[in-house]
């Protein structure tokens, strides 16, 4: 974040997170009746608010998983078969569980992570990443939001709007 839209306010502000898009460009905010934004029961609040584009970092929430479970992004099969035996070939095996001894295979992981920022490529059809800017799941992080950024609020009561039921611990 510090590299593409600058530093930190201050050294204890951490990131704010919010949808850019919660499916797509259609269904940009949050569907209040579907699961998962709360336990059953809780009260919550969603807001909108309008950040100018160099104030936050765009990124594809379905990519980001890769960065966040130290996987190496590739967007084709035959790229990430390839990253594979060049790792055997070498020895080592990738397994999301933390840095590779390697120095330049866990550059290359790192290095890999940028394409969650490229909301236009879209990647190969039969693969992860291949959908259009209008179809992805895109999230968004800032430094600090301000009262007068925000432009609706909307309370709402987390329920389940599936069949069954789900127990929260």
């Amino acid at each position: 974040m510090e590299r593409r839209i600058g530093k930190r306010p201050k050294p204890d502000i951490y990131p704010l997170w919010a949808w850019s898009q919660w499916r797509d460009a259609i269904h940009r905010k949050p569907d209040l009746r579907s699961f998962g934004h709360l336990a059953p029961g809780t009260r919550g609040v969603r807001l909108a608010c309008e950040i100018p584009d160099e104030q936050i970092l765009l990124s594809d929430f379905l990519l980001w998983h890769h960065a966040l479970n130290y996987g190496y992004l590739s967007l084709s099969q035959a790229e990430e078969e390839a990253f594979e035996t060049e790792l055997a070939l070498c020895g080592l095996t990738h397994m999301p569980s933390g840095p590779l001894s390697d120095p330049v295979f866990h550059q290359r992981i790192l290095d890999s992570w940028q394409r969650i920022f490229d909301l236009e490529d879209i990647g190969r059809p039969d693969w992860i990443g291949n959908q259009t800017q209008d179809e992805k799941a895109i999230q968004g992080t800032f430094w600090q939001l301000s009262l007068d950024q925000v432009r609706e609020i909307t309370v709402f009561t987390s329920r389940w709007s599936g069949l069954g039921s789900r127990k929260f611990l």
